[in-house]
């Protein structure tokens, strides 16, 4: 799933993951950030009167730079600004949520203990004694620790394991599926790698 778009005839851009290139604009579909590449291709589109060198926003989530053989310089910030607005739309897509069962009535944890076990379709992300847990249809990414679950008495590596039983999680380890670019973008933040795979496979 792409969750934002560049409009330009190049193949190969700095952007992160996550946003399509495409060589032209779409005005029909402008609830994903777009950037549009050159300012003559700018002006093409929208007129000159509305193509400022000082304001690169056209309108809401429609953005425009000069080509890099125009103004490099400037072609290079604006690609950055861009990256940074996708990051934010990632950000903003879902929130984090600790499951914290010291705090959480016996009920709740055993519905949610349920939900892990025998739950429909679930992305989850371990890293070390963290889980992280994204539902699709949802904007809400769990966190919970083994170690506060050994803490409790039980057995940390049996609750792991009942939840890889369950045929609709998807376990994942890593976050090699997504670029160094992206990786560096989003180093505190990475209650969003299963949601991240989740878009990767929309």
């Amino acid at each position: 799933m792409y969750i934002g778009k560049v409009v330009t005839k190049s193949k190969s851009l700095p952007v992160i993951d996550y946003v399509q290139i495409v060589a032209e604009y779409d005005a029909a579909d402008t609830s994903k950030p777009t950037l549009i590449i050159g300012k003559t291709k700018a002006e093409s589109i929208f007129g000159k009167d509305k193509i400022k060198v000082l304001d690169k926003k056209i309108e809401d989530n429609v953005y425009w730079t000069f080509a890099k053989n125009e103004r490099r310089i400037d072609f290079e910030a604006d690609i950055d600004a861009f990256n940074d607005i996708i990051i934010g739309k990632l950000k903003g897509a879902v929130k984090y949520s600790y499951y914290n069962i010291f705090t959480e009535d016996a009920d709740r944890t055993k519905k949610f203990i349920d939900w892990l076990y025998t739950g429909k379709r679930k992305i989850i992300y371990i890293i070390g004694r963290h889980l992280y847990m994204y539902a699709p249809r949802t904007d809400t990414v769990f966190g919970i620790s083994l170690e506060d679950i050994e803490y409790t008495g039980k057995d940390g590596n049996a609750v792991l394991d009942k939840i890889k039983d369950n045929k609709n999680n998807i376990i994942i380890y890593d976050d090699n599926f997504i670029s160094q670019r992206l990786r560096l973008s989003i180093l505190n933040c990475q209650y969003l790698i299963p949601y991240l795979y989740f878009l990767k496979g929309e």
